[in-house]
């Protein structure tokens, strides 16, 4: 096993301070953006849209914002950032999404001729 492995999954006493301080490190840096916003997003037909990801990156990278995900979400300093990066991901997502429906569109015109 890798050394990162054996550090991040492994059980071997002797990397148990090591894992401590790979805890600590993460915890601190979770604890300085406390303000979640969702990482997934549902479309308009129920199923998960694979645009909503993108769509905040941008909206946060335009706006200079910084965040970190936190496994599905994405998480901000302050409440101003998340409703700042939030209403502008709604923007680029719903642009997105017609996009890619304006497209869908298109194709399937093509493969029914």
């Amino acid at each position: 096993m890798s050394l990162a492995k054996e550090l991040l999954f492994g059980n071997d006493p002797k990397f148990d301070k090591d894992r401590e301080r790979l805890r600590e490190h993460a915890a601190a840096t979770v604890d300085k953006f406390p303000i979640p916003l969702r990482g997934k997003r549902k479309g308009a037909d129920g199923r998960w849209s694979p645009h909503w990801d993108l769509s905040v990156e941008d909206a946060a990278k335009e706006l200079g914002v910084q965040y970190i995900r936190v496994n599905s979400r994405f998480a901000f300093k302050t409440l101003v950032d998340k409703i700042a990066v939030g209403e502008k991901a709604e923007c680029v997502w719903q642009a997105k999404v017609a996009e890619f429906n304006k497209w869908l569109e298109q194709n399937r015109n093509v493969t029914k001729q």
